[in-house]
């Protein structure tokens, strides 16, 4: 695999984009202050309702893990439904990128996300492995690679050489976006994991480029609920007792993470 060249390190990217002149800098300066400010008028505006996008992995012909009579698709199904309704109890609007067994495009299940204008992502999953052993949740949050896609509108823009001021405005944003996101989604992940040690749930947090989590422009996460190569785990997976188990688990590290996000939004 190619190496990758990791982002700009915090807080210093907006110089070491632009090593131009002391009035570019000033320029920069106060484009950050207005951008400060733009966020700082968002959070105090109506507050909407918060919205949680659920995506099923995988569907229609792609079945994704299948062991014996155990199939990801349906379970990751099974448990986002159970998920909206128990987010709903809570007074969270809950939406689903597919409702039945139907394929869609990891382009299209970002695009949904995107267009519902959701504050959170969360892609469900069923895993496997060679090891008849292996157990537990894993929980991914966006790779450092995202930081290519924090401008979802405009991947192939050229770098700028002569920046203007809104194009310098517009790279900060995007910059405090990618930084912003990526804080609040490992924020997310240790909620969950959190609430899975809690039930003795063997966890693990770890960061990769899965597209749908690169992609999105909100705090993501992608979950891998259990190993269907474990016998005893994937009966779990699709045991009612056990899906109501892990949807239960899900919507209170959400309202652990919604808790935690607002007081930030408050400082």
């Amino acid at each position: 695999m190619a190496a990758r060249n990791p982002p700009p390190t915090w807080p210093s990217f907006f110089f070491l984009f632009y090593p131009e002149p002391a009035s570019l800098k000033l320029m920069i300066f106060r484009s950050l202050i207005l951008i400060i400010s733009l966020f700082s008028f968002n959070a105090l505006a109506a507050e909407k309702t918060f919205h949680v996008v659920l995506d099923p992995g995988h569907g229609g012909a792609d079945l994704g893990a299948v062991r014996d009579s155990f199939v990801e698709s349906q379970i990751a199904l099974e448990i986002a439904k159970k998920v909206k309704v128990s987010l709903e109890k809570h007074n969270i609007q809950a939406s689903l990128t597919r409702h039945a067994d139907v394929g869609m495009t990891l382009k299209s299940r970002v695009q949904l996300a995107q267009e519902l204008n959701a504050d959170l992502f969360l892609s469900l999953h069923a895993n496997t492995s060679v090891s008849s052993s292996m157990q537990g949740m894993e929980f991914y949050f966006n790779s450092a690679d995202s930081y290519k896609f924090a401008e979802l509108t405009d991947e192939t823009k050229p770098k700028i050489r002569n920046p203007n001021s809104q194009q310098v405005i517009d790279k900060i944003k995007n910059d405090f976006l990618f930084y912003d996101k990526t804080e609040k989604s490992l924020l997310l992940t240790r909620s969950i994991k959190n609430k899975s040690s809690e039930t003795e749930q063997k966890s693990i947090i770890k960061r990769a480029p899965f597209y749908v989590v690169d992609r999105t422009s909100m705090p993501s996460a992608l979950i891998e609920l259990g190993f269907l190569s474990n016998r005893r785990e994937a009966k779990k997976l699709t045991s009612e007792e056990y899906q109501n188990e892990v949807a239960n688990l899900l919507t209170n590290a959400i309202l652990e993470y919604k808790e935690k996000s607002d007081k930030l939004h408050r400082l």
